[in-house]
């Protein structure tokens, strides 16, 4: 006679079935074997902190990016300005030949104070973002990755002169020097911004594939256990539909 405990057995070992077939499912669904703290407690822990460290880096690249695009509009505005002091340096240079009337070294001059309005205006309204550029002197510090990269700008002042003084030419190589070294500097500290990208890229790809490795779903290997489970719970089930079939039969006996 099939007893209610091997029925329940039975029923047991069905919902055991089920429920790793379910589970094996869900991780083929979701692409992630780590699901739930059941699918492996310390894993997931390490999963979410690796998760974490992804997170901050590509904020870090995002950072990078800002401070890259913050570079280039300054580099961008001071190529406009070192260009209009060649120019203004070869007025001044040609006004003082000493071959030219007063009426033509006017005319330069005329170019040489509407060129130094330009660079003015350059100044006044170079920004990123709302934070000018070359209004006043300052520095940031770009943080990603546990590192700093000090950002420094300088002023750009109106420069005005006489194109017939011989100060004017001094003054305008200094400038020009002034600005040629500055943009040096942005150049390096473009560097170190790029140099910090190629390690944060670095960072990134390892902890990717670190949590890659806890966490993604082995799809050949899961497959392959969905399918044992499945003829598990088959199994299981001919079984129960075995044991009651038994009883039913042995109840239409024992009526007779």
């Amino acid at each position: 006679m099939v007893s209610i405990s091997t029925i329940s057995i039975s029923l047991q070992g069905l919902s055991e079935a089920l429920k790793a077939y379910f589970g094996q499912f869900e991780k083929l669904d979701s692409g992630s074997r780590l699901n739930r703290p059941s699918d492996g407690a310390a894993q997931l822990a390490i999963s979410s902190f690796l998760r974490g460290e992804i997170a901050s880096v590509k904020q870090g690249f995002l950072n990078l990016n800002e401070a890259v695009s913050l570079l280039q509009t300054a580099e961008g505005s001071l190529g406009k300005i070192s260009e209009k002091l060649q120019r203004m340096l070869e007025l001044t240079t040609q006004a003082q030949s000493g071959t030219l009337s007063p009426a033509q070294i006017q005319i330069l001059q005329g170019e040489f104070d509407n060129l130094s309005q330009e660079i003015a205006q350059i100044s006044q309204t170079a920004e990123y973002n709302g934070i000018p550029l070359h209004q006043q002197k300052q520095t940031f510090f770009l943080s990603a990755a546990g590192r700093e990269i000090p950002i420094q700008l300088e002023a750009i002042n109106l420069f005005q002169g006489d194109v017939e003084s011989p100060a004017c030419i001094e003054a305008l190589r200094s400038f020009i020097e002034f600005i040629r070294n500055y943009r040096s500097r942005l150049a390096a500290t473009l560097n170190s911004v790029e140099g910090l990208s190629d390690y944060l890229n670095k960072l990134l790809e390892e902890a990717t594939h670190s949590e890659s490795r806890i966490s993604d779903t082995d799809y050949a290997q899961e497959i392959l256990d969905l399918s044992s489970s499945q003829i598990a719970a088959h199994i299981e089930s001919i079984g129960i539909q075995n044991h009651l079939s038994a009883q039913a039969v042995l109840s239409l006996l024992q009526e007779r």
